[in-house]
This record gives structure tokens, C-alpha cells and sequence, in this order.
């Protein structure tokens, strides 16, 4: 899921931080921390007041944004993908080639705010869970990973964090040219063939309709390009 992406993502800033500290970014995500002001982090982190479909729509496409006006499209409906043995080989899934594949070859020519403020915070949340996991405080972790502050927290990940949402825009923008769009029969099938789940209300109640349209979409829209 998109949380687990994040999660092994604050994994790896935690583990780099100490040897990048030197080059780290002097300026700071200002519209970031805005939201996630010093003296209330410890309300807005919480992994459980987290609003994972803020900036979803019903359909699972993000708010107000149409990719295709970011993103120029590679080919993408003639992708050589390699055998199983070949991609087992690689410590790789055929779905994450893809995913690679088409962030290597497609271009965006920027990054809504709206990506970047809602992955800046789901990073801090993630950092956050793994904080209260830990028995310390969100500071606590951030000085003992290296960051004084969220701010330069997000100012040091900006590429990892741009790098995903290319990879969202670039989803979105394939499902907009192919017309593919989310439904609750679509999403019910998404369940009942990935997770043999047929009641997912409580995953609706604890994720929003949004979110799990977007996770759904995510899915549904790399199954079509690898033909599936």
C-alpha cells in the first residue's frame, strides 16, 4: 500500500540522513509547515487522525488535477517485460518493472502542491508511527535520525518525495488516456481478487472511499499495461 511505500521510505531517509547531513537543503517547505506547525504535532501526526482520502476524489483521481497537463506519456502499450525467472533474478515483480519503466521514460514538467503537502505529511506520520512504536517522542526521532525539525525533514527528501508523485501522475495520466475509471464495481472486484475480501467496510471506514479508490486504480491501470 501506499502507507508500507512510505514507511520503507522513512526507513531509508533515516538510515542516509547521517551521511548526507552535510548536503542537505538550506531553504524549507514553507506551505508544509504551515500544516504541521511545532507546538501541535503531536495531534496532527497521529497515524489515526491521518485523512488518507484528503486529496482524493470519489473516483480515486487526486483533487483538481489532470495529469495529462503534466505529463507527457511514453510508450507504454509495447513494454518488452521480462520473464518471471528474469525479474526474480533482479529481486523485482513485474508491476514494479513497470512502475520503473515508465518513471524513467516519461517526463512531468512539475509538481502540484497538493502532491507534495499531502506525501510531505504522510511521511511525517510515518516517521511519527515508527517515533511511537519506539516509546519516544516525534522530536526524539527526528534529532536521532539527524533532523531538528520537520522542515528540513521534507526540505531533505524533496526528491524521494517528487519521485512518487511523478509515479502518481504518471498512473493517473495513463488511466485518463485509456478512460479508466473507478466504480464501486470495480472496487469490490479489486478486493474480492487481491485480498479475497468481499466486505470491505471497515477498510472504508478507517481509509475513506478516496484512498482505496486509488489504490484500486493504481492496480487496475498497470494490469492494462502489462496486457493483463
Amino acid at each position: 500500500s501506499f502507507l508500507c511505500v512510505l514507511l520503507a521510505f522513512a526507513s531509508v531517509s533515516c538510515a542516509s540522513k547521517k551521511t548526507e547531513e552535510e548536503n542537505a537543503p538550506a531553504d524549507t517547505a514553507e506551505k508544509v509547515s504551515e500544516a504541521i506547525t511545532e507546538d501541535k504535532q503531536s495531534e496532527e501526526l497521529s497515524i489515526d487522525s491521518f485523512d488518507y482520502s484528503e486529496p482524493f476524489d470519489e473516483k480515486g483521481c487526486w483533487k483538481g488535477i489532470n495529469a495529462l497537463e503534466y505529463v507527457t506519456l511514453c510508450d507504454y502499450e509495447n513494454i518488452d517485460i521480462p520473464t518471471d525467472e528474469e525479474l526474480k533474478a533482479e529481486d523485482t515483480n513485474k508491476y514494479s518493472y513497470i512502475v520503473d519503466y515508465l518513471s524513467t521514460r516519461c517526463n512531468v514538467s512539475s509538481y502540484p502542491d497538493l502532491m507534495f503537502d499531502y506525501q510531505a505529511k504522510a511521511l511525517c506520520v510515518s516517521i511519527e508511527n515508527i517515533a511511537s512504536s519506539s516509546n519516544i517522542s516525534y522530536h526524539e526521532m527526528l534529532n536521532n535520525i539527524g533532523y531538528k525539525d520537520s522542515d528540513e525533514l521534507i526540505e531533505a527528501s524533496r526528491e524521494e518525495i517528487n519521485e512518487q508523485i511523478k509515479k502518481d501522475l504518471i498512473i493517473q495520466a495513463i488511466a485518463e488516456e485509456q478512460s479508466i475509471t473507478m466504480n464501486e464495481d470495480l472496487l469490490a472486484e479489486y478486493f474480492k481478487n487481491s485480498y479475497d475480501i468481499e466486505d470491505y467496510s471497515s477498510y472504508v471506514e478507517r481509509y475513506g472511499i478516496g484512498y482505496l479508490m486509488y489504490s484500486a486504480l493504481s492496480e487496475i491501470v498497470l494490469k492494462t499495461v502489462a496486457g493483463e
